[in-house]
């Protein structure tokens, strides 16, 4: 089971970007260990990031300005992982 656990590094890209969607880095668990993996674009404008030689796609499912990141799952790839997640359940106190 994979679950995304926060967002770090949330960016909104403006003038000069080459990116036309906001990225950042996702603070992932796996049921073994925590990673942080940056979130990649697709051709076709989805979002996905890479764990252990899969590609997993998320989407946002908040706002530009207050992101919840979910998996989109497809049909037996995650067991109940999928909560959303803001960054400002995820800031260091």
């Amino acid at each position: 089971m994979i679950q995304i656990l926060g967002i770090r590094g949330y960016i909104i890209p403006m003038f000069g970007n080459k990116r036309s969607q906001p990225y950042g880095k996702l603070l992932i668990a796996d049921g073994r260990r925590k990673v942080i993996l940056p979130i990649h674009d697709d051709t076709d404008g989805s979002q996905f990031i890479i764990h252990e030689w899969k590609r997993y796609y998320v989407h946002n499912v908040g706002s530009l300005y207050n992101p919840q990141y979910e998996f989109i799952i497809e049909e037996g790839d995650l067991n109940d992982g999928n909560k959303a997640v803001s960054p400002k359940q995820t800031r260091r106190r």
